[in-house]
């Protein structure tokens, strides 16, 4: 009996040990957010933009604002706050500009 009783309570420190490491670990990793690397939103319409997997995923925090575009049509990405290829942090903001047109 007091070897079935050493082995149960070695077996519950092995396993709330190996349990405590688990979530502990766990919580490093999802501490370290993604980088990611800012897409070129710039001529897109707003169907491919809002299609792009880095909007459909919810990787970056999404602020849109319309302004009146010479250059671009209604409707297409006409200026991003962020330029291409800036490391980001998953989470992180970018403003998006949609063309009014002229």
């Amino acid at each position: 009996m007091k070897k079935f009783l050493s082995f149960i309570l070695i077996f519950v420190i092995v396993f709330s040990f190996s349990g405590c490491s688990y979530i502990f670990a766990s919580k490093l990793d999802s501490n370290q957010a993604d980088v990611i690397e800012c897409p070129n939103f710039v001529g897109m319409t707003f169907e491919e933009f809002k299609n792009h997997e880095v909007v459909t995923y919810g990787l970056l925090e999404i602020k849109l604002d319309y302004i009146n575009s010479n250059e671009y049509d209604a409707g297409v990405v006409c200026y991003q706050s962020i330029s291409e290829g800036k490391k980001l942090k998953e989470g992180d903001s970018i403003t998006i500009y949609i063309s009014k047109g002229a």
